[in-house]
């Protein structure tokens, strides 16, 4: 059987600087963390190919380039098929301020299908950890997502988060596909019938 191909698939990461986005992405599509993109304060992105229950999804993995304010995307930003929650796990602020203000600009502007992980970076630092590993599991069940650990520098569990988001997009798909022929036009112009938002 051929392979179906959905190309763009696009993820994002937000949380605090200096959680270890970028690490983690550089992690998963390079094979290590810090890899120079030469690119500052502007939205970047990698891009991985990867086969998951023979769909192959392409995915632009984009990274917040430094500007890590509530407010310093536009709403296109969180136009998105996967999100992942990105905390400090040695910062107690960085997860205060993912529970408190980045999570609810993921919610306020994702769509409907939009899928999210809670991901607790640097995991390699226990002796430094500020963020038990319940504390974060029972904020992932609270909004009924996924919850994992990881270090980029080490490279603990960076492709099974990915793998996992992943997952659950390719899961939604036909959900997906099927909605975006429930359009109508008025005036020349595509209308959704359904404005529903993120579940996560």
């Amino acid at each position: 059987m051929r392979k179906q191909h959905y190309s763009s698939v696009k993820l994002i990461n937000v949380g605090d600087i200096s959680v270890g986005k970028s690490g983690l992405n550089n992690t998963y599509v390079y094979g290590v963390m810090d890899y120079p993109h030469h690119h500052r304060f502007v939205p970047i992105f990698v891009k991985k190919l990867i086969t998951i229950d023979d769909i192959t999804l392409n995915l632009d993995i984009w990274d917040t380039g430094g500007q890590e304010k509530f407010n310093a995307f536009n709403i296109s930003y969180y136009r998105t098929n996967g999100v992942m929650l990105v905390y400090d796990i040695t910062n107690r602020d960085s997860f205060d301020n993912l529970r408190d203000s980045w999570y609810k600009e993921v919610r306020r502007y994702s769509e409907k299908h939009t899928q999210c992980i809670l991901v607790g970076n640097k995991c390699d630092l226990e002796s430094k950890r500020a963020v038990e590993s319940s504390t974060g599991k029972e904020f992932a069940d609270s909004l009924n997502i996924p919850f994992i650990e990881t270090s980029a520098k080490e490279n603990i569990n960076v492709e099974q988060a990915f793998v996992l988001l992943a997952a659950m997009i390719v899961k939604k798909l036909p959900e997906v596909e099927s909605e975006r022929k429930d359009i109508i036009l008025l005036d020349g112009e595509r209308r959704e019938t359904n404005n529903s938002r993120c579940y996560c």
